[in-house]
């Protein structure tokens, strides 16, 4: 829409939150393998749990598909073309587990060059609403479970003496869920 008038649908709003997170990881260091290498392999689960609630606004907003010709002034508003307002609890208790596994090799393959090559795994839950069927994916919801994240970096030392050094890497990155999303829906 061009132009939305009225209450937002989450702000504001309150929410508590908890953390628990737990990471371990295990280090090994193989001198002699075609090179040296510097090996590092890890876990972490990460808990949120979220518990809030949403307004309950006395009005909704109004959606319109062209500005007004001026603002100040009702009586130059379009038609709306919608009325939104939230209906019934508004509240919502959510359990968001996080859970994670990497490794990672620093390969000195010569002493002028270290490669840095490694892999993330991270699978998010708590993410789909399962109060009510979703009219686009209809069926059950699950899960992504495909969030492989590769990584690869190289230095090498330009000069032979440490003073220039060129670094470079690439990798897949995943960030967190936005709860708002899935907390509106609900």
């Amino acid at each position: 829409p061009s132009a939305i008038l009225g209450s937002q649908t989450n702000s504001p709003q309150w929410w508590k939150e908890m953390n628990t997170q737990i990471n371990q990881s295990i280090s090994y260091f193989l001198p002699n393998l075609k090179g040296e290498h510097a090996m590092k392999a890890g876990l972490q689960v990460f808990l949120p749990r979220f518990w809030g609630a949403f307004p309950q606004p006395a009005y909704g907003s109004y959606n319109f598909s062209s500005d007004p010709a001026d603002f100040n002034d009702p009586s130059t508003y379009p038609r709306p073309t919608s009325y939104t307002i939230p209906l019934g609890d508004t509240s919502y208790k959510v359990f968001n587990p996080i859970y994670a596994a990497f490794f990672q090799d620093n390969w000195t393959v010569v002493p002028r060059l270290t490669l840095n090559l490694g892999v993330r795994y991270d699978l998010e839950t708590g993410t789909t609403n399962k109060d009510r069927e979703h009219p686009a994916e209809p069926g059950r919801r699950n899960n992504d479970i495909d969030n492989f994240a590769p990584r690869l970096g190289f230095s090498y030392d330009l000069t032979g003496n440490g003073r220039s050094v060129l670094r470079g890497g690439y990798g897949w990155y995943y960030d967190k869920v936005m709860l708002n999303l899935t907390s509106n829906e609900r």
